[in-house]
C-alpha cells in the first residue's frame, strides 16, 4: 500500500483497514485524516506534508481555474453559478491572506502589551 492509495481511499474503506490492526481503539469515530495518519504509521508509509509555499501555489492555481469558470458563467448568464464561484474565489483569497499573515508573525514570541513594551523600553 502506498501513500497515494491511502489518500484515494474513502473513509469506510480506511476504517475496514484500520479495524484489521490489533489493539487500536476508536476507529469508527475517527475522521479520514486521522485514519490516514494511523494507517501510514502502522504500515511505515511516509506522508509528504505540503510546504506553505506549495500550498499557496496550489491555491493560486485553483483561483485561476475558478476565474475561467467565472468568465464562462458570465457569458452564459448563469447568475446562480456565478455567485457560488465568486464566493469560492473570495474564500480562497482569504486563505492566501491568512498564510501571509501567519508567515509575518513569529510563532515563538507572544505579542507584547503596552505595559510590557513600556517596561522593556524603560530598562
Amino acid at each position: 500500500m502506498t501513500a497515494k492509495e491511502l489518500l484515494r481511499m474513502n473513509a469506510p474503506k480506511l476504517r475496514e483497514e484500520a479495524l484489521k490492526i490489533p489493539n487500536i481503539v476508536g476507529v469508527t469515530g475517527m475522521k479520514k485524516e486521522d485514519l490516514v495518519k494511523l494507517l501510514a504509521e502502522q504500515h511505515g508509509i511516509a506522508l509528504e506534508a505540503k510546504t506553505p509555499s506549495a500550498e499557496r501555489a496550489d491555491i493560486k492555481q485553483h483561483i485561476a481555474a475558478m476565474k475561467l469558470r467565472r468568465d464562462a458563467a458570465i457569458e452564459r448568464k448563469a447568475y446562480d453559478e456565478l455567485h457560488q464561484i465568486r464566493r469560492g474565489i473570495r474564500t480562497l483569497k482569504r486563505r492566501l491572506r491568512a498564510f501571509a499573515k501567519a508567515a509575518k508573525t513569529p510563532l515563538d514570541t507572544p505579542p507584547q502589551t503596552d505595559a510590557a513594551a513600556q517596561e522593556a523600553s524603560a530598562e
